[in-house]
């Protein structure tokens, strides 16, 4: 009898990995990233001083565009002992702050803390997620809205803002409370008087012991779909408040980030821990579930810029709990910027929803493991300026990133696969098995005619929580021996095998070296990158199209690039970077004089019908302009479109040379990692 139960709950356990395989494989598989990637920009760190023990402008988890040259952040230099989201919570005591910066001014270069005027100076001030209200024709910012913390309950406090002659004001209007106010978490203004605001999770560290340590920790690493969006309808005359709550948006995992697209047609929700974003029609206060786009990280805020959805996340969840945990100093930044591709001349008069439905391109603005930027919560983007902002929850000071030129600001990609129906697995593995099955206990004593039809009804669920339907739990009910155990926990474990990618431990200029991968989503994109400290950070080369896991390539630069880097991604947007080499000299320079002439022409031959570029200050040739907004970007979902190359060939007129030997630098373990491991215990609990 324990046999059997013991092979349900390891098929259960199986199934629930192999359905979880993309967000395990987002946040949990180490990605090898680079100190400082920013796509067609310059990114400096803006702090209000360098000494990091006096630093007050740090754990900003929110931002905006207040007006064209400012920006307001909201901070929290005490976080590390009050997050009532992850916890601790020790001490409510210190006061966080609201923070503008004028990032076009000659004269105010620095971030200065707003005075909150009128603002209780005995009430707690722990923002979180802010939002700006716009009134009249022009758009005038005339409210904002700030999430706050608080030691006994979550609040909304309401500011009214004032801008005169580039001078900030805020003064507090009115204290918004509400019992449905139990995670509050990120707020998207519609009207002047009703916002858009997710809830993170059910259950809260508000809770008493030991509830408030084992139920959000339960919530949030079995991705429960348990938390919601609400619609608050309120008032700021003396003596009103919240009028309304109305939930829009329900069974979400871990809801964070919400934005409005600038057309009004959609409603965009991240769900961290499902490590995707969620798209609603938008028909003035009615909201329906459209579709949803992963992302390669824990998405955490959302922020519109034109036509693109900027996203900002975790890449890895151990490093950051490790780092909110006060046991590491940095964790992995990640910003993506998600749009519709092209449908042709109608787009202007197509709804963004409708664009977003018919293929979404999805690529990498910015990145960083942690030693630039630690712990990337938001972006947002000032579209005259063409300057965009990284924050950072537990970051000293933020990003600034401002293009060189205007540059194509999307790549062609193919929208995400979700949703994968296990039902054909389910119905091969009855109609091989059956004699097995037939000779098994039945579960309850019930006969096993009443359980063989449901085999036959296939998974019905389309919503966009992956919800195990009875139908579902019936079918594993009664495939619980070994053999399918076993099946289920290899597929789970082999799902998540992830991209990794060798960092050759020598380059010789005109020299030949084999650069090598492992990954099964063909076909790849190589991309050859420079130095972080370099003035450029657009790639020197690129070669789309390969098949194989491995290209040789004639290093056709001098040794005077510097050192370079090699990324990989594949067919699905993982990616994957290796260290910087440095280019040794050598007295061989016949492949710089073809090289400096013809770059792009020489790529195109080495890669039989893949494109690239050696032109440091010229476009990926595998971007399209989506839109006019300005966030050139690398592909990271760069299946479509892509030519079929040959996987590995030697590249230009160089001369024969021994090729370099590699080393493993994976961005990923090689093999089956984490989930890896679980699908295996799963297997193992069959066995016995």
């Amino acid at each position: 009898m324990l046999k059997h139960w013991l092979s349900i709950i390891a098929a259960l356990l199986a199934y629930r990995i192999w359905n979880l395989k993309h967000a395990l494989q987002a946040q949990f598989v180490p990605k090898n990233l680079p100190p400082l990637f920013s796509a067609g920009g310059k990114c400096e760190l803006i702090q209000e001083r360098r000494e990091q023990a006096d630093n007050q402008f740090k754990f900003c988890e929110d931002g905006l565009i207040l007006a064209p040259g400012i920006a307001i952040f909201s901070c929290d230099p005490g976080r590390h002992n009050w997050n009532t989201v992850m916890g601790p919570m020790l001490d409510p005591d210190r006061r966080g702050s609201l923070w503008a910066l004028h990032y076009t001014s000659t004269t105010t270069k620095k971030p200065y803390s707003l005075k909150l005027i009128n603002f209780p100076t005995n009430a707690d001030f722990r923002p979180l997620g802010i939002d700006v209200v716009h009134t009249g024709s022009a758009g005038v910012p005339s409210r904002l809205l700030v999430v706050n913390h608080g030691r006994h309950n979550s609040t909304i406090e309401v500011f009214r803002i004032q801008l005169e002659r580039n001078i900030v004001a805020l003064t507090h209007e009115i204290t918004l409370t509400d019992p449905s106010f139990a995670s509050p978490n990120a707020i998207a203004s519609i009207s002047p008087n009703a916002f858009f605001l997710s809830h993170d999770h059910h259950f809260t560290k508000r809770m008493s012991w030991p509830l408030n340590k084992i139920l959000p920790s339960l919530e949030t690493f079995l991705s429960l779909p348990l938390s919601r969006v609400d619609l608050v309808f309120f008032d700021t005359l003396p003596g009103t408040g919240v009028r309304k709550v109305r939930t829009v948006a329900r069974n979400i995992a871990c809801p964070n980030g919400v934005a409005v697209s600038t057309d009004g047609s959609t409603l965009a929700i991240a769900s961290t821990s499902r490590a995707e974003v969620l798209f609603y029609s938008k028909n003035g206060t009615d909201i329906k579930y459209i579709t949803s786009v992963q992302v390669p990280f824990s998405a955490d805020n959302l922020a519109f810029a034109g036509d693109q959805l900027l996203v900002a996340g975790h890449p890895n969840i151990p490093e950051f709990l490790a780092l909110v945990k006060g046991k590491s100093d940095r964790a992995p930044s990640y910003v993506t910027a998600i749009a519709p591709r092209s449908i042709g001349s109608t787009d202007q008069e197509e709804s963004w929803l409708r664009r977003i439905v018919a293929g979404a391109n999805v690529t990498t603005v910015f990145t960083s493991d942690g030693s630039f930027l630690s712990s990337s919560t938001g972006a947002f983007v000032d579209l005259e300026t063409k300057v965009m902002f990284v924050v950072a929850l537990y970051g000293s000071g933020v990003a600034k990133w401002a293009a060189r030129a205007s540059l194509p600001s999307s790549a062609t990609g193919s929208k995400a696969s979700y949703n994968v129906p296990i039902f054909v697995c389910c119905l091969s593995f009855v109609l091989l098995f059956k004699p097995l099955v037939a000779r098994t206990y039945t579960p309850y004593g019930l006969p096993r005619s009443l359980y063989y039809p449901l085999v036959l009804i296939p998974r019905a669920s389309t919503a966009p929580i992956y919800l195990e339907p009875v139908v579902v739990t019936s079918i594993l009910f009664i495939m619980f021996t070994k053999p399918f155990a076993i099946l289920i926990a290899t597929v789970a474990a082999v799902s998540v095998s992830g991209l990794s990618v060798n960092t050759p431990t020598e380059l010789t200029q005109c020299g030949t070296v084999e650069i090598k991968w492992s990954g099964k989503n063909s076909p790849f994109i190589l991309s050859v990158l420079p130095s972080c400290e370099s003035d450029s950070e657009d790639p020197l080369m690129e070669f789309t199209g390969v098949n194989a896991t491995s290209y040789k390539w004639t290093v056709n630069l001098p040794s005077s690039t510097g050192p370079i880097a090699f990324a990989v991604t594949d067919r699905d947007g993982n990616e994957a970077y290796t260290d910087e080499v440095a280019i040794k000299k050598s007295d061989d320079g016949t492949c710089l004089s073809a090289a400096s002439s013809s770059a792009a022409a020489t790529s195109v031959a080495a890669a039989t019908s893949a494109t690239s570029v050696s032109d440091a200050n010229s476009p990926t040739p595998t971007t399209l302009a989506v839109s006019d907004t300005p966030i050139p970007s690398v592909p990271i979902n760069a299946g479509a479109g892509l030519n079929s190359g040959s996987g590995s060939g030697s590249e230009g007129s160089s001369s024969s040379s021994s090729e370099a030997q590699t080393q493993v630098n994976s961005a990923v373990s090689p093999g089956p990692t984490f989930a890896s491991m679980i699908g295996v215990a799963a297997a193992l609990f069959a066995l016995f």
